[in-house]
């Protein structure tokens, strides 16, 4: 087949890579663009979750931390052998 004949004649192989790449290219815009989606009103909620939880927790440990033996804990050491 000569050139000028094959530039002309549809190529059902290319034509079908091609809409396959186009394709592929377009679900990656999407899924790209639900991701950033997802993260602006995801992240936010998340971390408000987190730094509430820390402050809860902050609250619970830190008068044990500040005052241990307010915990009424045994005086006795694990690592001895006695």
């Amino acid at each position: 087949m000569a050139p000028s004949d094959r530039e002309s004649s549809p190529d059902p192989v290319r034509d079908a890579i091609a809409a396959a790449m186009r394709a592929s290219q377009t679900i990656a815009d999407h899924l790209k663009q639900t991701a950033i989606v997802v993260d602006d009103m995801v992240a936010p909620k998340l971390y408000r979750f987190v730094e509430q939880g820390t402050e809860t927790i902050g609250r619970v440990v830190t008068p044990f931390a500040e005052n241990p033996r307010s915990l009424n804990l045994p005086r006795r050491c694990l690592c001895s052998t006695g």
